[in-house]
């Protein structure tokens, strides 16, 4: 149990980081400056957690070590894409 709530306390730190990002993102006056800077910013996570996933998966398939938080980590990554994907939708709509 301690495992999983440490994921989703990382899962949550990091999706609160990027909508707080955004939100001061979504502040500035040309369109595609706010699309790429608010790429930009939910890039690096991801790239963490697919190289770390990755990296696990190397171990785990050609080593034949033992190593249980392949899933996890790969579940762990699909959240974050869905997460950080809804927040850039939405936190750069145009408001009324």
């Amino acid at each position: 149990m301690g495992y999983v709530l440490l994921w989703i306390e990382n899962l949550a730190a990091v999706l609160l980081l990027v909508a707080t990002l955004v939100a001061c993102i979504s502040r500035l006056e040309r369109p595609w400056r706010r699309v790429v800077l608010a790429v930009l910013v939910a890039l690096p996570p991801l790239i963490v957690y697919a190289i770390t996933a990755l990296m696990l998966g190397e171990l785990r398939f050609s080593q034949l070590t033992l190593v249980d938080h392949l899933y996890r980590l790969v579940v762990l990554t699909a959240c974050y894409t869905i997460g950080a994907v809804w927040i850039l939708v939405v936190g750069l709509r145009c408001g009324d």
